[in-house]
């Protein structure tokens, strides 16, 4: 089955200024090393015919609300529907897990902008992580794991020690389930971008990257690849394209807050990133 990957909006490895390179650098390492000694046989697995019409549901409702501009209220609101909704795949773990998680951290994306995301990314990564406890061959779990944990690392730096290795191993599992995954692409895209060259990092690679994933695939993922994208070209200096692909972002989901964001930093030449904290501070 091929289910939608949930965007990861708000997976910075340099919001926090210092950090950030070693942030991405370890992650990029980690990937890289391959985790030979710690790879398991996952056992075939398909979500049961309730739940790929669940996650087809909540993708229908990512792409009419997540993208656009719902306020703080609606969110917590339908928040607290769809984790009701995912009781019904109790007889189907890995499927109900991976909603549960892609629940709470699509509430954690759309809180950040406001600063009131609250307890939904750990609570995102305590289900992500019994997914991934199940031992299936789902690359769409392990590819949310991975940005679920590179947040992690964002939101507190210091946790680079106990999440890095995991945020490498899940991100390469998921390419080695589905090399084409758009999720997975863009974190290991985004490595690329923040770590200095002298340790691996290669932005003109990471572009390569994100326009493969940007080809293609599900809105909101296309969407969010598409914002980074844009940053990883204001990155290298070529403004004109940042702002070509953040347009085509905006045509293509008007109300997604990064890419409203980053439209506003391109015209206002403030470094996007940096322009999305001003932000949140502001709201806190």
């Amino acid at each position: 089955m091929d289910t939608p990957v949930p965007p990861a909006p708000s997976v910075m490895c340099d919001r926090v200024p210092g950090r950030g390179a070693m942030v991405a650098t370890v992650l990029l390492l980690c990937a890289a090393a391959g985790f030979a000694d710690g790879s398991e046989e996952l056992a075939d697995y398909e979500p049961s015919p309730e739940a790929v019409r669940l996650l087809a549901d909540f993708e229908r409702y990512y792409h009419e609300t997540i993208l656009g501009t719902p306020t703080p209220e609606r969110v917590a609101a339908d928040t607290e529907r769809w984790l009701e909704r995912a009781e019904a795949l109790a007889d189907d773990p890995p499927a109900q897990h991976y909603l549960l998680a892609w629940i709470e951290f699509e509430a954690f994306n759309q809180l950040w902008w406001s600063a009131g995301e609250g307890a939904h990314l750990p609570r995102a990564h305590d289900h992500i992580r019994r997914f991934a406890e199940l031992k299936v061959a789902f690359a769409a779990g392990y590819a949310l794991y991975g940005a679920i944990v590179g947040q992690m690392i964002a939101v507190n730096p210091l946790n680079v020690v106990g999440y890095a290795g995991t945020a490498g191993q899940v991100t390469e599992t998921a390419l080695e389930l589905d090399p084409a995954n758009q999720l997975a692409r863009l974190n290991y895209g985004i490595g690329l971008l923040n770590t200095p060259p002298a340790f691996g990092g290669d932005p003109e690679r990471a572009v390569a990257e994100m326009r493969t994933a940007y080809a293609g695939g599900d809105l909101g993922t296309r969407a969010t690849v598409g914002v980074w994208l844009a940053i990883a070209y204001a990155k290298l200096g070529r403004t004109d394209e940042a702002v070509r692909v953040v347009e085509e972002v905006i045509g293509l989901a008007s109300g997604f807050a990064p890419a409203l964001a980053t439209a506003e930093a391109l015209e206002r030449g403030i470094e996007p990133l940096e322009y999305w904290r001003q932000i949140r501070a502001a709201r806190r």
